[in-house]
């Protein structure tokens, strides 16, 4: 009974990291091409897409922030752009989402050590899915 409240626990724990803090109202999203799950970083995944493209970064505005806890919560605008199409057809000549951003604050004592791919100028791989009028990133990867 224990082990099963403790994977209980974990579930919520991590559902609850998931969830988005920011609510994106309808007058931004219409200020962007493309989306990513709960604006999240959206990291390598092995899935069905439409199109494969890179692109380079060309823009990372950070929008608002707020802190709840022990961590600070950041909504960027991001917009890559000189987008070649490898696999399939696109259209588009960049991509633009939001995404949101988590990190502890200096008072809380947690370190984190995080993958920032979002230096100006990096060029990354995006599998894209052409679905409900945006563009849905179903992965993100390094350009090899």
């Amino acid at each position: 009974m224990k082990t099963i409240a403790t994977i209980l626990f974990a579930l919520a724990a991590a559902t609850a990291f998931a969830a988005p803090m920011f609510e994106i109202m309808p007058e931004l999203a219409g200020q962007v091409n493309a989306q990513t799950t709960n604006n999240a970083i959206p990291w390598y995944g092995a899935g069905k897409y439409d199109a494969m493209v890179t692109a380079r970064l060309d823009n990372l505005v950070p929008l608002v922030g707020t802190r709840q806890g022990d961590y600070n919560y950041t909504l960027y605008r991001v917009r890559f752009h000189n987008v070649k199409v490898i696999e399939g057809e696109l259209q588009e000549k960049e991509l633009t989402f939001y995404l949101e951003r988590r990190f502890p604050t200096p008072e809380s004592g947690i370190r984190l050590k995080e993958l920032w791919p979002f230096q100006k100028g990096c060029v990354r791989v995006f599998k894209v899915n052409k679905a409900g009028g945006k563009l849905q990133i179903v992965s993100m990867e390094m350009e090899f």
